[in-house]
């Protein structure tokens, strides 16, 4: 089964997620949420250690332009 992805455009959609979604995962049987957050997005990275996410990898990459 493939599951589609949940875009977090403010702190009021996170609101929802914490509320809603996590429950509903845990319910599906989902194992871990995925977040991507740009280096350099510091709002977002707090708000993402605030609400109990943890940093996993870091990716680098290139372009090939």
């Amino acid at each position: 089964m493939r599951y589609g992805h949940v875009g977090l455009g403010s702190a009021r959609t996170m609101d929802t997620y914490t509320e809603r979604l996590i429950p509903f995962c845990r319910w599906i049987g989902a194992a871990q949420v995925l977040v991507v957050c740009g280096h350099q997005d510091t709002a977002k990275r707090t708000m993402l250690r605030d609400y109990g996410l943890e940093i996993a990898s870091e990716w680098y990459v290139k372009g090939l332009k």
